[in-house]
């Protein structure tokens, strides 16, 4: 339950007094994009020394960036290039789970999508599978968004056509995001100054295909993002889905919040969780007469509650709110490369990685780390709705 009321914090997290002075519309400089994520040496008093790959011949940790229940990541160098990459590590045995493989599969898919974190290399050691990922050195969109408040639609719109790209991709391979949060949109500092940050995608422990994890059986994804036929169980994925989470997404880009929040609601009560699925399952949410025409109209369409009334992706990448000032590139999916490895290369690699026993694995913390159906289903239980009708009746 602690997760979800992070989720809902309202207003996302405080920023400081220097940054919240900032006006919306203010051109970004390297200085706003997470400076610590471009750290090149390690903390004087870091201790690397549990660090798997401490005096590892190629890779030289630098920091631990954080240890999510399926694993540590690490920022690290390359020794041989000296090029900052994330090294990520999961103890060989039975946390490589499905979610891994899920994960090194739809990276291999996307080999060269320019908007979506590459895939450098993947290798056992005796204890763990790991994990080489590109490295996006300027925070997300959701620490951006925390730091500078509502984004003037120029900039929010150069990064929203940048995400928006790398999901029409995703579309193209038949395959759903269902991870839609700005946490998971990590930046790149722009090539010159004034350039909006290059946008990477990042997360595909849950996405979905028709040949991986088919079955969109699980309420999985950040509830504030979640569509109303999500919560009214009578659609759990597909690209209607992604629509609606990119809507919230867009929302929180150009508003500062999230659709569904009111600047009453009061973060860490039970009942505010309570409210705003309520609201989320009657779509329930105004669009502030601050945004220009375009962009309400886009919105509007994008949060339909109706999965048939809303706009598809395609619809979404023709909008006249979007098209505008669209580098070309943008606005086609774009072709696949060859990707290092095979499917079926990384597939046996992951069978051969899940043989061996893994220890230590705190089956608390990966409860508490994975939303899972059971938990979901008994949050949803005890909800009452302003209406009284239940989330059933409110989603038809």
């Amino acid at each position: 339950m602690n997760r979800f009321r992070e989720s809902f914090r309202f207003g996302g997290q405080k920023a400081s007094t220097s940054e919240a002075s900032k006006p919306a519309g203010a051109e970004l400089s390297s200085s706003d994009l997470d400076p610590a994520e471009g750290l090149t040496e390690p903390s004087p008093s870091a201790d690397l020394s549990a660090c798997p790959f401490f005096g590892h011949r190629e890779y030289d940790p630098v920091r631990e960036l954080f240890g999510p229940a399926l694993g540590q990541v690490f920022l690290a160098r390359r020794v041989s290039t000296g090029r900052l990459v994330v090294l990520k590590l999961v103890e060989r045995g039975p946390t490589v789970s499905q979610f891994v493989r899920s994960e090194l599969v739809f990276h291999a898919r996307c080999a060269g999508q320019p908007h979506i974190l590459q895939l450098l290399d993947v290798f056992l050691t005796d204890t763990h599978l790991a994990i080489v990922l590109e490295h996006a050195g300027a925070g997300d969109l959701a620490s951006l968004v925390a730091a500078r408040g509502a984004l003037a639609e120029p900039l929010a719109r150069a990064l929203f056509q940048q995400a928006a790209s790398a999901l029409a991709f995703l579309h193209s391979l038949g395959a759903h995001n269902r991870e839609a949060r700005l946490e998971s949109k990590l930046l790149v500092p722009g090539a010159a100054p004034g350039d909006p940050p290059v946008v990477k995608v990042q997360d595909f422990a849950y996405s979905k295909t028709e040949q991986i994890n088919s079955d969109p059986n699980s309420a999985l994804g950040s509830l504030p993002y979640t569509a109303p036929e999500v919560l009214g169980n009578s659609l759990r994925g597909g690209g209607a889905v992604d629509v609606w989470a990119a809507g919230v997404a867009l929302f929180k880009l150009t508003v500062g919040r999230f659709p569904f929040e009111r600047a009453e609601d009061l973060a860490g009560q039970r009942d505010v969780v309570q409210k705003i699925l309520g609201r989320i399952a009657r779509a329930e949410y105004d669009v502030p007469d601050t945004l220009s025409p375009e962009l309400r109209d886009l919105l509007s369409k994008m949060l339909q509650r109706i999965p048939e009334q809303r706009l598809s992706l395609q619809e979404v990448t023709a909008h006249p709110w979007f098209v505008k000032d669209c580098p070309p590139y943008l606005l086609a999916p774009g072709v696949p490369q060859k990707p290092l490895w095979s499917e079926t290369e990384l597939l046996a690699l992951i069978d051969e990685a899940s043989k061996r026993t893994a220890t230590g694995l705190d089956i608390n913390d990966l409860a508490d780390e994975i939303l899972n159906e059971e938990e979901m289903d008994d949050l949803l239980d005890e909800l009452d709705l302003e209406g009284g009708d239940g989330l059933d009746q409110a989603a038809r």
